[in-house]
């Protein structure tokens, strides 16, 4: 299933974790009208270089796109630098 909700805890050494849900149906409406947009131009390029070996890559782009999508939820994200730490998960 595709994660609704981005979470960012950023932690802080002198008070409580900082923490800020992000909704991501906009990305993914967003990533829809993107998808559609681009399908006919695909398809056409895809159709135009059938007989090289990426004119048939191209028609898995956009399954291949959906299901990394799909299995994002879960996925924690641990970035860290001299500065600070901050975590990224998928809920």
């Amino acid at each position: 299933m595709i994660p609704w909700w981005l979470k960012i805890k950023i932690p802080r050494a002198d008070r409580e974790p900082f923490s800020l849900y992000l909704p991501l149906i906009l990305v993914w409406l967003l990533l829809i009208i993107i998808m559609l947009i681009l399908l006919p131009f695909l398809l056409l390029l895809s159709l135009l270089f059938w007989f090289k070996w990426y004119g048939r890559l191209a028609i898995f782009f956009f399954p291949l796109l959906i299901s990394v999508l799909w299995q994002l939820k879960g996925l924690h994200i641990d970035i860290e630098n001299r500065n600070g730490q901050i975590y990224l998960s998928f809920i």
